[in-house]
């Protein structure tokens, strides 16, 4: 089945997460193409990730505002969304959000190819890879395991516990984070993606799904988006985000077929 309208969208995800155990928390993630879930990081380059980090941390301190403690989690936040590979997956709260990430910016290049959002109950997540069925927080042990390999410190006896993805909750440090409802996988030390982790349990049980959008309706749904206030702006709430927005807006006014306009 392939989504043609955002009823159908939201049926869908109504139906599919019936028989999840309260309470319910619900993630959603867009992609314009669907590509295994898989964080940057362990995508087509191959990285020095604690190399990539330092580097970051240390040139980034005249830019804006960044946190005090140079091994403090939330740099690792501000990275993965100002799009430094790391090993976070991006996520969000909000279903609408997560179809406009998969629709806005699809990819040209490969339009023969369908958007998806993928669906994901956080909770089972954690009871598979941690049993423990909560969200972890920043700052949390089973975390902190986690992100202290980023930064490359911590033992080989700490390692051994983090080879499946955790779901954990986000710091809102950043405006964009809080207005796109963020939340984040962390990848362990196997890099295969999620959906093939999990195959066997998370995807065979449904607590994580995909949901696939029929490309040749991305106009239609994105105009519904935009009529219930999800837009460039409010997505990205910066001056940039305005400005592709009204750009978006006049251009498509001045576009016979009304379709999208990729920049």
């Amino acid at each position: 089945m392939k989504i043609t309208k955002i009823e159908e969208y939201l049926e869908y995800i109504d139906e599919n997460i019936s028989s999840w155990e309260k309470p319910r928390f619900i993630w959603f993630r867009g992609q314009p193409v669907d590509k295994e879930l898989k964080p940057k990081l362990y995508r087509r380059y191959k990285y020095d990730e604690n190399e990539m980090v330092q580097t970051f941390c240390r040139k980034a301190l005249s830019l804006g505002e960044t946190p005090t403690n140079p091994d403090d989690c939330d740099w690792l936040f501000l990275m993965q969304h100002y799009g430094l590979p790391t090993r976070l997956l991006d996520w969000t709260e909000s279903s609408l959000i997560a179809l406009y990430f998969a629709l806005d910016f699809y990819d040209v290049e490969e339009k023969d190819k369908n958007p998806v959002v993928w669906v994901l109950n956080p909770l089972e997540l954690n009871s598979v890879s941690v049993k423990s069925r909560k969200i972890q927080l920043p700052f949390s042990d089973i975390f902190l395991n986690y992100f202290t390999t980023v930064f490359g410190i911590g033992d080989d006896n700490e390692k051994h516990n983090i080879n499946l993805p955790i779901a954990i909750a986000s710091s809102h440090i950043d405006r964009r984070i809080s207005a796109q409802k963020s939340c984040f996988t962390i990848q362990g030390i196997l890099n295969e993606g999620m959906d093939t982790l999990f195959k066997d349990s998370l995807v065979e049980k449904n607590y994580l799904f995909k949901i696939k959008i029929d490309k040749d309706c991305t106009p239609k749904i994105l105009n519904q988006l935009n009529s219930m206030g999800i837009t460039h702006s409010t997505v990205f709430p910066d001056f940039n985000g305005l400005s592709k927005e009204i750009e978006e807006q006049y251009r498509r006014e001045n576009n016979d077929s009304g379709d999208k306009i990729n920049y």
